[in-house]
């Protein structure tokens, strides 16, 4: 996300309408006396993009200006290369909107009522709340926390913001296929063992065609532990869109094997019969 324009009135400090300008600017400072409203522009931020800031949390009317019967916040930013506007009013929740932008200029309204726009702005931006307050604007004091915070709630954040769960994905996908596939072979073995009356010939055909099937089953899981520490190093979307190709490879040795399964089936049924014959 990168902001756009902001504007605010009755907002803490910001008694009459004060409206920031970020735009064309790649890299920018908030700088002032103690009091002077610094932190308020990123609450403002934050309160009109979720409905809650970070030091009050949804007791949001204690930010209104004092004196003031209303606060109002609207915020103009980019996300995934599309242009929107929020805005937000209390203590009226008939306030809340968001709109993006189209191609010809016109704003296309997406929510007015205020759980529905949070739930639409988390979606844009891909991020809820919590994840926002926690990475991409940190309160005072809370930078420490993630840094030192709960591994596993860390996991998931980092997992969130760089897309790891694509691995989690493809990953399941060939646990799946693996289990099929070493099903199909256990199925195989009792096709084995039901052929007593089968020709040495036969069974030596029907044997090598378990082997084939428990060296691939060894390839498939070489394969899984490489997609596994794949997913512990990747860092970059090129090294994701790697990991997916390794996925795919997976899942098409996964198939062949439960192919070669189903196969080797077939032949022992058949022999089967053709010995019980």
């Amino acid at each position: 996300m990168r902001p756009q324009r902001l504007e605010l009135r009755g907002f803490t400090s910001f008694r009459e309408t004060t409206v920031i300008d970020f735009s064309n600017r790649r890299l920018f400072a908030i700088t002032g006396a103690t009091g002077a409203g610094k932190s308020s522009l990123l609450d403002a931020m934050t309160w009109v993009l979720y409905g809650e800031v970070p030091r009050v949390g949804r007791a949001t009317r204690q930010l209104i200006t004092h004196g003031a019967k209303t606060m109002a916040v609207r915020l103009d930013f980019t996300a995934r290369g599309e242009q929107y506007r929020v805005s937000r009013q209390a203590p009226s929740t008939a306030g809340a909107r968001l709109e993006r932008r189209l191609p010809d200029g016109e704003w296309k309204l997406l929510a007015d009522r205020a759980r529905e726009v949070t739930a639409e702005v988390t979606s844009v931006l891909g991020l809820d709340y919590d994840t926002f307050t926690k990475t991409v604007l940190l309160p005072q004091g809370a930078f420490d926390s993630f840094l030192r915070g709960d591994d596993r709630e860390r996991r998931e954040i980092l997992t969130r913001l760089l897309g790891l769960d694509l691995y989690e994905q493809v990953g399941r996908i060939a646990r799946d296929r693996a289990r099929g596939a070493s099903t199909a072979a256990e199925s195989l073995r009792e096709q084995i063992e039901r052929l007593p009356l089968a020709s040495p010939e036969d069974r030596a055909m029907v044997e090598a065609e378990r082997v084939t099937l428990d060296t691939q089953l060894r390839q498939l899981g070489r394969r899984q532990a490489d997609l596994d520490e794949l997913a512990m190093q990747a860092t970059s979307a090129g090294e994701q869109q790697r990991a997916a190709g390794e996925a795919s490879n997976v899942a098409r040795v996964a198939a062949k094997v439960v192919d070669a399964a189903r196969s080797a089936i077939e032949t022992a049924e058949r022999e089967r019969d053709a010995a019980e014959g």
